[in-house]
């Protein structure tokens, strides 16, 4: 697993590995990843980006079929992990 301007996470429960590069940034961001239904995204991920001063944009699925697997936030000089899904930890 790796957690940064470059993301890669094995996948669970059926979606295929994530490998992402996020967009370069200049203002601090907390960055959210999603399980989700097929029906919403091929993939199953729905990356969430919010920037600081901006509304965080959810997935457009049911909470019940949507899981949390990463909420991290950057800035100029870290990345700090708020919250990692156990099957995304032990993965």
């Amino acid at each position: 697993m790796q957690i940064g301007t470059h993301i890669e996470i094995p996948g669970i429960n059926g979606a295929s590995d994530l490998v992402y590069d996020l967009p370069e940034f200049v203002i601090p961001r907390t960055v959210k990843i999603y399980l989700v239904p097929e029906a919403v995204s091929s993939d199953r991920y729905f990356i969430s980006i919010k920037e600081l001063g901006h509304i965080e944009e959810v997935p457009p699925s049911r909470a019940k079929n949507t899981v949390l697997l990463i909420h991290f936030q950057q800035d100029e000089e870290d990345t700090r992990i708020i919250y990692i899904n156990p099957e995304v930890q032990d993965a």
